[in-house]
C-alpha cells in the first residue's frame, strides 16, 4: 500500500478532487473544504482519467513540436547543404571575374606591345632618314669648314681664286635645302616632324574608382523563403500553447466562480 509522502507512516486513504493528490488521514485535515473520496476503484479512474487527458494534452505539444523540431532539424541540414552549394557558386563567379581579368589584361599587354611594336618601327624609320639627311647635311658643313681653314692660310689672290669651289659647294646646298624643303619630298627626306609627327610612348590608362564601384556592388546575398517559414511555424505553435493556457485559466476560474 502507497503510503503518504508527509506522514509516511499512514497510508494513502482519500483522493482530493481539487488538489489531485492522494492524502492520510493527517493530511485530510487540511482539505476539510476540498472535494476528496475515499481511494477506491473510483479515485483510481479519476486519477487515470486525469493522466490520460493531461497525457492528450501534452500528446498534443509533443507533436506539434516534435513536427517543428523535425522542420528545422531539416532546414538546418538544408542550410548546411545550401551553404556548401552556394560558397561553390560564389567560389566559381569570382573564378570566372579572375579569368575574365586575366583575359582582359593579357588583352591589354598584347595590344600595349602591338602599339609599342608599331610606334617603333615607325621611330626606327624616321631615325634612319634623318640619319641619312644628317650625313648629307654634315658632308656640306665639313666640306665649308674644311675649305674656311684652308683659305684662312693663302693670300687674297689665292682666295679670290677658290670661288669656283665655293660656288660648288653652295650648289651642293642649295640642292640639299631644296630637298629639305620640297613639299613633295623623296622617300628619303619625307620627314614625320612637329605636331603629329613623331608620336610619343603610348601609356596604359584605367579607371580605378569605376572598377572598384564595379568590385564592390559584384553580386548580393538574399533569403531563402524556405527558412524564412521556420519562423512562421514557430509562431503559429506558440499562438497554439497561449491559447490552450488561457482556455485552461479560464476553466479555472469557472471552476472556482461556481465553488
Amino acid at each position: 500500500m502507497r503510503t503518504c509522502a508527509l506522514h509516511p507512516e499512514e497510508p494513502i486513504k482519500y483522493y482530493c478532487k481539487d488538489d489531485k493528490e492522494g492524502l492520510c488521514a493527517e493530511c485530510i485535515v487540511h482539505h476539510a473544504r476540498h472535494d476528496f473520496i475515499f481511494a477506491d476503484e473510483e479515485a483510481s479512474t479519476e486519477v487515470k482519467d486525469s493522466l490520460g487527458g493531461l497525457f492528450r494534452s501534452v500528446g498534443r505539444h509533443h507533436e506539434s513540436y516534435g513536427d517543428l523540431y523535425r522542420k528545422v532539424e531539416q532546414n538546418l541540414s538544408d542550410l548546411e547543404k545550401y551553404k556548401h552549394e552556394e560558397l561553390n557558386k560564389v567560389t566559381e563567379a569570382f573564378r570566372q571575374v579572375r579569368a575574365a581579368l586575366e583575359q582582359r589584361e593579357a588583352q591589354f599587354k598584347r595590344e600595349y606591345q602591338q602599339r609599342v611594336k608599331d610606334q617603333f618601327a615607325f621611330m626606327t624609320a624616321e631615325a634612319q632618314k634623318l640619319r641619312h639627311i644628317y650625313s648629307e647635311v654634315d658632308a656640306v658643313y665639313q666640306g665649308i669648314n674644311k675649305l674656311q681653314v684652308l683659305l684662312e692660310r693663302f693670300d687674297d689672290y689665292t682666295v679670290v681664286g677658290a670661288c669656283q669651289k665655293i660656288r660648288l659647294v653652295e650648289q651642293s646646298f642649295k640642292i640639299l635645302q631644296r630637298k629639305l624643303i620640297d613639299p613633295n619630298p623623296v622617300d628619303g627626306f619625307r620627314v614625320a616632324s612637329g605636331e603629329g609627327g613623331l608620336q610619343t610612348m603610348p601609356i596604359f590608362e584605367v579607371n580605378a574608382s569605376a572598377a572598384q564601384k564595379f568590385i564592390e556592388t559584384l553580386g548580393n546575398i538574399s533569403n531563402r523563403y524556405d527558412f524564412d517559414r521556420i519562423n512562421q511555424i514557430s509562431h503559429e505553435a506558440q499562438n497554439q500553447r497561449l491559447q490552450s493556457v488561457e482556455v485552461r485559466q479560464t476553466q479555472l476560474v469557472g471552476a472556482q466562480t461556481m465553488t
